[in-house]
Order: structure tokens, then sequence, then C-alpha cells
């Protein structure tokens, strides 16, 4: 599984095979997302979201961020917010 930042600047996740093929798009939204980590019994993964505003190429500890749960069994599907952080100013 993997981003990549798509020619309209969003980052969807992208599952395939081990030899890279048989690709599959899992989230079609307007986030970034990244670092997927599927459970233990294979039917969800939770992914940290970044919104359009943070450039597709950092990982900033310092802005907003979500952490998202999503079922595989429908990709795109049904999700749920987790946790929404944001920066504050020290």
């Amino acid at each position: 599984m993997h981003s990549c930042v798509t020619a309209c600047g969003k980052t969807p996740l992208i599952a395939c095979a081990a030899d890279g093929t048989a690709k599959e798009q899992l989230t079609f939204d307007e986030y970034h997302n990244w670092f997927p980590h599927i459970s233990p019994d294979g039917n969800s993964m939770v992914v940290i979201s970044f919104p359009q505003n943070i450039d597709p190429d950092s990982h900033p500890s310092y802005k907003e961020v979500m952490l998202r749960v999503m079922k595989l069994s429908s990709p795109g599907g049904q999700e749920k917010l987790l946790i929404f952080m944001t920066a504050r100013a020290l």
C-alpha cells in the first residue's frame, strides 16, 4: 500500500499486489492520506490525513491533522474520524 500525489494534487492510498499489479485506489477524498495501518482482522485501516492546504510532500507536526479509520470492505466508503488535532502557537 502506498500514497502518491496525483496530477490534481491529491494523495490517495493505493493498494496493489507485491509485484505492483492489481492496483486499487482505497481513498477518494480531498485529503492527503498517509501511513496506513491495517487492523489485525484485515477489515479496516487507520490513516493519517492532512487537509489540502498542507504540502503533500511534507508531514508537519505543527499543522492540522486527522486520524481516521476506514472499512476496507468498501474503499472510499465508510470512515470514522478518530481524532482531529490542530496546532497551537507557543
